[in-house]
């Protein structure tokens, strides 16, 4: 039957600062979930989803098309035991616990759990055995016995009190999964961006009368009173070095055309505990001005290869964010990664879209499958851990907030 109880005590080795911030964030989503109206449908309750750029929710159509990205991701590793930190309101859960054979759901909201909880209760999709949810945060772990395929952190970490609750989580989840098995760390906010978004944020709000002095002083402000974890890249890129049992780390970037701090400044880890089998060598071409929309179409409709890397391209979602620089002096000039996803759809090809772990976070790489979409690590792409910077920061160090009410009106929910 589906359960809903609460872990013990905070785990050893919790600082008081860690515990006053996970309670602070308990208190904020509790308020939010306690304050939602009901749902037209009571499975997609976005309660808190707003942006940081005009404090509104998320347009529904917006946040449907999120959340499907984040599914085809999830469902196409075909999970059978899922456990899932920080389930919310069950965006996730209600989708795919039905192609489950068990789902395990934590949460530190207890009004979080109820409203799933009751949801759970009028569902003929979901066994009520299949399902059981805990109270608790996420250094809090399950029965040590316990094994999953699939473990889901999906807009979750960016509220972790810093990078050390963040390993010490990780190192508990790797102890859980089973061998071949993967963990998804999705909506992580992308450290080497956090300038950029906090800079166009504060551009757009600015009054046409503001200095580029007083908006410098706002934008470094911002970035000063960010609240939330901030990770780079290469964090993940060496867990492997730290713990064995990552044999393989994915970046990538999100596919759909979302909202901007969802589609932009963001990226998802898919940390595999098993090797991974090693598709063919693609075809690798390096970007140029002349690989348009309109050439990709071409060599995916007319070459038709089994694999397509296309390496360095400069990202057009970032175009305005990033603006011209010595590395991209042409900001006009790069491709959407939403615009390839739909191209290949068009020509029936998986894509894949890699963010670049080489210290310029405006590019990315794309790789097209062809039918059966072979699933594997392709040889072009680096292996895990190789030539991965060790000098950058890993993490920003987040700001203090004294009360649930500081907390950054913008994003609510994850």
């Amino acid at each position: 039957m589906t359960h809903v109880g609460a872990v013990g005590a905070i785990a050893a080795g919790t600082s008081l600062t860690e515990r006053e911030r996970v309670e602070r964030w308990r208190a904020v989503y509790d308020s939010i979930y306690a304050a939602a109206s009901a749902d037209p449908d009571p499975t997609f309750n976005v309660a808190g989803w707003r942006s940081r750029y005009d404090r509104k929710p998320f347009p529904a159509p917006a946040m449907h098309a999120w959340l499907e990205d984040t599914l085809e991701r999830l469902l196409a590793e075909a999970p059978r035991h899922v456990w899932e930190l920080g389930c919310g309101t069950g965006l996730i859960l209600f989708r795919l616990a039905p192609h489950c054979e068990s789902y395990y759901a934590t949460d530190i909201s207890p009004a979080a759990l109820r409203y799933v909880n009751a949801t759970l209760q009028g569902s003929a999709s979901i066994p009520a055995s299949r399902v059981c949810l805990l109270e608790a945060p996420a250094d809090q772990l399950p029965d040590p016995a316990l094994r999953f395929d699939t473990v889901i952190l999906n807009s979750v970490v960016q509220h972790f009190p810093g990078i050390e609750y963040l390993d010490r989580v990780l190192q508990g989840i790797l102890q859980r999964v089973s061998p071949g098995g993967r963990v998804y760390i999705g909506d992580v906010r992308d450290l080497a961006l956090l300038p950029a978004l906090h800079a166009d944020i504060e551009a757009r709000r600015a009054p046409s009368h503001l200095s580029a002095e007083e908006l410098s002083v706002r934008i470094q402000r911002a970035i000063d009173l960010e609240s939330e974890l901030v990770l780079a890249r290469e964090y993940f890129l060496r867990l492997p070095e730290r713990f064995p049992a990552v044999k393989h780390v994915e970046i990538q970037l999100k596919r759909g055309d979302f909202p901007a701090e969802l589609a932009q400044f963001r990226y998802e880890a898919i940390l595999h505990c098993g090797a991974r089998p090693l598709v063919p060598d693609a075809a690798r071409l390096p970007w140029s001005p002349e690989l348009n929309e309109s050439r990709v179409w071409e060599l995916l409709s007319r070459d038709r290869p089994g694999l397509l890397h296309l390496a360095g391209i400069p990202n057009a979602r970032l175009a305005r964010p990033l603006g011209p620089s010595a590395a991209r002096p042409y900001p006009d000039l790069g491709l959407d990664p939403a615009a390839l996803v739909r191209i290949g759809s068009e020509r029936d090809y998986r894509t894949e879209l890699h963010a670049c772990c080489d210290g310029d976070a405006g590019k990315f790489e794309a790789l097209w499958r062809a039918p059966p979409h072979i699933r594997g690590a392709p040889r072009a792409l680096p292996p895990p851990g190789s030539a991965v910077p060790t000098t950058i920061p890993l993490a920003n160090s987040p700001a203090a907030w004294h009360s649930p009410a500081l907390a950054d009106p913008g994003l609510g929910r994850r």
